[in-house]
């Protein structure tokens, strides 16, 4: 990321300016992906949305966003390319802008990797940590961990911190296990630990928590063996969707 574009990251102006100009894949809103502006990306959103929205999907979380079209979706190349990661970058930081602005409970930032190769489960893992670590690169110039949070991924306070937010990410490709995130596409979901913490507040998060793992077992025939309660056991093998054992070492390391 030029000195210039890392500079300004945070600055609102800054950020409508670029994606106006030229990095408007890497955030649009429902409205956007119906204009002739951005049709070329309508088919990758359809995608998603459809998968989300089949009879039967586990997550209802998911489904009231993509109901209630509280979404915006980038739409990006590859994991790995230098440009993503500043896109994705800005992507994320008009997300953490707009929750600033009009807070919602489901509003969820979905990366969605148009060019990506078809993995493996561990490659996926592989290049979902690699991509993680250099937006992180990129984030430590101007931003600490979260406070909220910790950096140490076999901490079962870990969660991703990008802009000084804490984050829960799901990632989703066409080789997983989890038949809930076995889609045609590569995919990552982001949405803030203020937002679980919310419905906790509002005595919905344990409702909803099991309506998804009820929902779970009648849609893949198993509950996610990777999956605890937020604020509870490790988050950081719960992103890739890959089963783990206990010997499992994250690749992540905070760059501050």
């Amino acid at each position: 990321m030029n000195d210039k574009l890392a500079n300004n990251i945070n600055d609102v102006a800054t950020i409508d300016r670029i994606l106006e100009e030229d990095r408007y894949h890497a955030y649009l809103l429902h409205d956007d992906l119906k204009s002739k502006k951005y049709k070329k990306f309508w088919n990758c959103h359809l995608r998603f949305r459809n998968f989300i929205l089949q009879e039967g999907y586990p997550c209802i979380g998911a489904q009231t966003a993509m109901n209630a079209k509280s979404y915006a979706m980038g739409i990006f190349d590859t994991m790995g390319a230098t440009q993503t990661v500043e896109d994705l970058a800005i992507g994320l930081n008009k997300y953490i802008e707009e929750m600033s602005e009009r807070p919602s409970d489901f509003f969820t930032y979905i990366a969605i990797f148009k060019e990506q190769p078809l993995q493996t489960e561990m490659e996926f893992e592989k290049s979902l940590w690699e991509i993680l670590g250099k937006l992180n690169v990129e984030d430590s110039k101007n931003h600490d961990w979260s406070p909220e949070v910790d950096d140490d991924p076999s901490s079962p306070n870990f969660s991703f911190s990008f802009a000084n937010k804490a984050f829960y990410i799901v990632g989703m490709h066409p080789h997983s296990s989890r038949t809930s995130r076995r889609i045609g596409m590569t995919a990552m979901a982001f949405n803030l630990h203020s937002q679980f913490e919310n419905l906790r507040k509002k005595g919905r998060y344990q409702r909803i928590k099991n309506v998804i793992r009820n929902n779970e077992l009648s849609f893949s025939g198993s509950i996610n063996p990777m999956l605890n309660d937020f604020g509870e056991g490790l988050e950081a093998p719960q992103y890739s969707g890959r089963k783990v054992d206990q010997n499992w070492k994250c690749p992540f390391l905070n760059h501050k």
